[in-house]
């Protein structure tokens, strides 16, 4: 069964509201498992991945996953030197 671009964009809004509402306990709040990092890098996975399936382009794809690892890697670095006050 195929579904429609409004199917596929609506099936892609409810995970990430689901994927917001499993990750968000674990990385904020008193019960915090994770560093908010692990929630934020999942949600680009889920980007990625959406991305993927609503316009089935593998270069387009890759091409994405590659920005947001380097911007991921220069949010790190930073929350590392803010972490570390330096």
């Amino acid at each position: 069964m195929r579904l429609s671009g409004i199917a596929k964009a609506a099936t892609v809004i409810l995970a990430g509201a689901l994927l917001s509402r499993i990750i968000y306990p674990i990385t904020h709040g008193p019960h915090r498992r994770l560093p908010e990092l692990y929630g934020i890098g999942a949600g680009c996975l889920l980007i990625n991945c959406a991305h993927w399936w609503l316009f089935r382009d593998d270069t387009q794809a890759a091409r994405l996953f590659v920005v947001q690892a380097l911007v991921g890697l220069g949010v790190a670095g930073n929350r590392a030197l803010l972490e570390l006050g330096v």
